[in-house]
C-alpha cells in the first residue's frame, strides 16, 4: 500500500513539472509572437511623407512667369506705340538693320525702369537692329579695388556676332569706388586710363571690322572722391584716351548738346527716376537721351 501511494505521489509531481514547463513554454511563445508582431509592424510601416508643396511651388512659378510675360507684353506695347510716332520724328536710314553691341553700367542697363526701356534697347528696336546689351548696374570700367563686374575684363564675353558698331560706356562707378586715373601707356587694369587702353585694344582685336564708339557719363554736380577727382574727371579721361586711339567719343557732359541736365532739379523731377537721382533716367529721360545718341551715332557711322 505504501508503495502504491509513493508511486502516485511521484507521478503527480512529474505531471506538475511537465505542466509548468508547458505553461512556461506557451507563455514564452506568446511573448515572442507579440514581439515579432510589433517588430513586423515597425518594419512594414511606411515613413511619413513630407508635405506636398509641389502645387504651391508650381503656382508661384506660374505667377512669376505670368508677371514677367505681362510686364514684357506691356513694355512691348508701350514701346511700339511710342516708336510709331518717334520714327516719324526722326529716322536715320544708315542705322537700319545694323548689328550693334553695347557694354556699360546702369546707364545702359536701365536701372530703375528695366533694360527694355534703356536708350540702347530703344535704339535697337527703332532701327530693327540685331543688338546685344551688356549693361550691368554698379559695374566699373576698371578693375579697381571693390569694382564689381569690371568692363575691362567682361568685354571678352561679348558675342562674336561681327557687329557693325560697338558702344562702350562707364566712369560713374569708377568715381564712386575711387579708381585712380593712371596713364594709358601703362595699361594697368586697376587704373581708369589703363583699363580704357586695354578695353579699346581688346575690342579692336575682337571686332576688327566694327566702328567702336565711347560714351561718357552725363554731367553731374559731385563732391571730390578720396583721390580728389570729381565725376567729370573720368569723362575727360575717357575723351583723352579715345582721342589717343582715334576712337570717337560722344561727350554726354555737354548739357546743351545732349539735353541731359542732371544738375537741374526741375529736369530731374521730370526725367530722372527720382528727383534726387543724378544718374538714372526714367522712360521719358531715356527717350530724350535717344534723340541725342541716335543722331551722334548715325553721323559718326556715316563719316567712317
Amino acid at each position: 500500500m505504501k508503495k502504491t501511494i509513493c508511486a502516485l505521489l511521484l507521478l503527480s509531481m512529474a505531471l506538475s513539472l511537465v505542466s509548468c514547463e508547458a505553461v512556461s513554454e506557451l507563455l514564452r511563445g506568446n511573448t515572442q509572437n507579440e514581439q515579432s508582431d510589433r517588430t513586423s509592424d515597425v518594419e512594414q510601416k511606411d515613413p511619413p511623407s513630407p508635405p506636398d508643396t509641389s502645387d504651391d511651388d508650381k503656382e508661384d512659378d506660374n505667377n512669376d512667369n505670368d508677371e514677367e510675360e505681362n510686364e514684357e507684353m506691356t513694355g512691348n506695347t508701350v514701346i511700339e506705340e511710342w516708336l510709331k510716332t518717334d520714327r516719324e520724328r526722326a529716322y536715320y536710314d544708315v542705322l537700319e538693320g545694323k548689328t550693334l553691341n553695347f557694354i556699360g553700367d546702369s546707364l545702359f542697363a536701365g536701372a530703375g525702369i528695366g533694360v527694355e526701356y534703356s536708350w540702347p534697347n530703344l535704339l535697337g528696336e527703332k532701327y530693327s537692329m540685331t543688338y546685344d546689351n551688356k549693361g550691368i548696374s554698379g559695374c566699373t570700367l576698371s578693375a579697381c579695388e571693390g569694382g564689381p563686374n569690371p568692363i575691362v575684363t567682361r568685354y571678352t564675353s561679348m558675342p562674336d556676332n561681327d557687329p557693325d558698331i560697338v558702344v562702350f560706356e562707364g566712369g560713374r562707378n569708377d568715381y564712386n569706388k575711387g579708381s585712380v586715373l593712371g596713364h594709358h601707356i601703362y595699361k594697368e587694369p586697376e587704373t581708369f586710363k589703363g583699363a580704357l587702353a586695354i578695353l579699346i585694344e581688346g575690342l579692336r582685336e575682337k571686332y576688327p571690322d566694327a566702328l567702336i564708339i565711347g560714351v561718357t557719363f552725363w554731367n553731374a554736380t559731385d563732391k571730390q572722391n578720396d583721390f580728389g577727382y570729381v565725376c567729370n574727371d573720368y569723362s575727360k579721361a575717357m575723351i583723352e584716351v579715345c582721342d589717343v586711339y582715334g576712337v570717337p567719343c560722344i561727350d554726354a557732359t555737354d548739357e546743351d548738346a545732349c539735353g541731359i541736365r542732371m544738375t537741374d532739379k526741375t529736369f530731374r523731377e521730370e526725367y530722372s527716376c527720382r528727383p534726387s537721382d543724378v544718374c538714372h533716367l526714367n522712360f521719358e529721360g531715356m527717350k530724350l537721351a535717344l534723340r541725342f545718341f541716335e543722331k551722334e551715332i548715325a553721323e559718326i557711322y556715316s563719316k567712317q
